[in-house]
């Protein structure tokens, strides 16, 4: 019997998150990637990316570590 062929797997290792949220926050999350031309999940992905280093900063003082 032929086995079926797999997708690769992505050589990053990427998690899902359900997420909940207001429906006036998705219309400026789908408004910002219209603009500065991204798809709706890289808008996501990067907010999250660039905001969370800020957030931690405001919360802890803390100073971001810079990427390799």
């Amino acid at each position: 019997m032929a086995k079926k062929k797999t997708p690769q797997e992505p050589s990053i290792k990427t998690v899902r998150v359900p997420l909940c949220m207001p429906a006036e926050l998705d219309e400026l999350i789908t408004s910002t990637a219209a603009e500065v031309k991204l798809s709706k999940q890289d808008a996501m992905r990067l907010s999250l990316e660039r905001g969370l280093v800020i957030l931690k900063r405001q919360l802890t003082g803390a100073e971001p570590a810079l990427a390799a």
